[in-house]
């Protein structure tokens, strides 16, 4: 995998912010559609670690400052590991007060995020038909590399902690 450039200086103060993180830090990679045993109920490891495993924190810190953002991908894993647990253990899948207002703001936030990055990709035939037990290969698409992404991330949260660390 190629190495991108350092995120670039950005002021990130009051409202001067860019709308997105950069561009640079997605190239295309090719993703071919299958059915699988990872991230199901009847994996052979936890479905919960599996999706665990996905995640990391959301928040970036960026700029002199360290201002918190939340990079929209991010959030979206958030929101697709706590409806998974909400599947899987509805008693318990988000706890807290505000588990249903949660589990609502993000069955939304998925709608629009969907909606604002559709995607355009014709798919073969009625995916409902196929016999996913014989036939567990789809259509390949051309998608955003988001590993570098994740990279960067671990990088931005490494970056945070040792800053952090100098004041507290």
């Amino acid at each position: 995998m190629m190495r991108v450039a350092a995120l670039p200086r950005t002021d990130y103060s009051g409202n001067k912010y860019p709308a997105h993180l950069t561009s640079d830090l997605l190239g295309p990679v090719a993703l071919t559609l299958q059915e699988s045993i990872h991230f199901t109920n009847t994996s052979q490891e936890s479905p919960d670690d599996e999706w665990k495993s996905l995640f990391h924190d959301v928040y970036w810190r960026l700029g002199e400052e360290r201002r918190v953002f939340i990079l929209s991908f991010l959030h979206q894993l958030h929101c697709l590991i706590g409806l998974q647990r909400g599947l899987q253990d509805p008693a318990h899948g988000d706890s807290g007060r505000n588990a249903d207002h949660h589990m609502q703001h993000c069955l939304n936030y998925l709608r629009q995020t969907l909606l604002c990055t559709s995607f355009d990709a014709l798919e073969r035939g009625d995916f409902m038909a196929r016999d996913f037990e014989s036939v567990r290969m789809g259509d390949t698409l051309v998608c955003h590399d988001w590993e570098e992404i994740f990279e960067e991330t671990v990088k931005n949260q490494a970056d945070w902690a040792a800053w952090n660390a100098q004041w507290n």
